[in-house]
């Protein structure tokens, strides 16, 4: 028993009855959660398959989309294949050498418990990310008759991005770009920096010299975890950028890396 489990016994009769009745003889102990693997996209696609891969990629994205938490019950984008064909599903079709996956457990069992995907050349991934388009469009269709609010706010996004589709002269210095999501229960228990240093190992041997990212202001677990990790502010947005209704405050942030040239071997 650890120590803050033994002092929570000592307070609660009830968690030192659980404690002396864990150790019983007829008692089952609980078992052991899998060690989690951090492993790159193409890899685990071999691993798990397409369908399964994406289904916890789906999972994932929409459980950490609203700034962090579950879009779940808010009212706020309930279509959850379309949201992740908007922001996540383009990396394990197109790239998926570039990305990793962090898993629990072994092969077809094995569950999708965090991702960091993305692509060592930003300016080749907008021309790419074309190729999504017959798949989002149909969703699209669908999310018109079953989803519709889902449906306004992809079009807006669509919208914006066909807007904003000149190149960004930050590419040249950092070219790369990121997107790390792990599951909440995994949270602070080393899953992320795992990934996103499984990824910076990727951009060095693949060349990139420098990585961005974005997020929110909103977003107020991410920010310190950039922070720790190196990344510096790039750019902030003005009020009133953010994605989802509700947030008047919210302010886009951009995040910067430069990466260093010796690159380190990959898990």
């Amino acid at each position: 028993m650890s120590a803050g489990r033994a002092a929570a016994s000592a307070a609660d009769p009830a968690l030192a009855a659980g404690a002396t009745e864990a150790r019983s003889p007829s008692a089952r102990p609980a078992p052991a959660r899998a060690e989690l693997r951090v492993v790159r996209v193409d890899l685990a696609l071999r691993e798990l398959g397409r369908r399964r891969l994406e289904a916890g990629l789906v999972d994932i994205c929409h459980r950490t989309g609203l700034y962090g938490r579950d879009m779940a019950g808010t009212g706020i984008f309930d279509d959850r294949k379309l949201f992740a064909l908007l922001f996540v599903l383009y990396y394990p079709r197109f790239e998926p050498e570039s990305g990793f996956v962090a898993l629990e457990g072994e092969g077809r069992s094995a569950r999708v418990r965090g991702y960091c995907v993305g692509t060592p050349d930003s300016a080749r991934q907008a021309r790419l990310v074309r190729r999504m388009a017959p798949a989002l469009f149909a969703r699209m269709a669908v999310a018109a008759l079953f989803h519709p609010e889902s449906f306004r706010i992809a079009r807006r996004l669509v919208s914006g991005a066909k807007a904003d589709a000149a190149p960004d002269p930050t590419w040249k210095e950092y070219p790369a770009h990121l997107h790390i999501n792990v599951d909440p229960g995994l949270q602070r228990g080393g899953a992320g920096s795992r990934l996103i240093e499984a990824f910076e190992a990727r951009m060095r041997e693949l060349g990139a010299p420098g990585i961005q990212l974005h997020t929110s202001t909103e977003n107020a677990k991410a920010i310190p975890f950039y922070r720790k990790r190196g990344y510096e502010v790039l750019s902030e947005g003005a009020p009133g950028q953010s994605l989802w209704p509700g947030f008047p405050d919210a302010r886009d942030l951009a995040f910067c890396k430069r990466l260093g040239s010796a690159a380190k071997t990959l898990a």
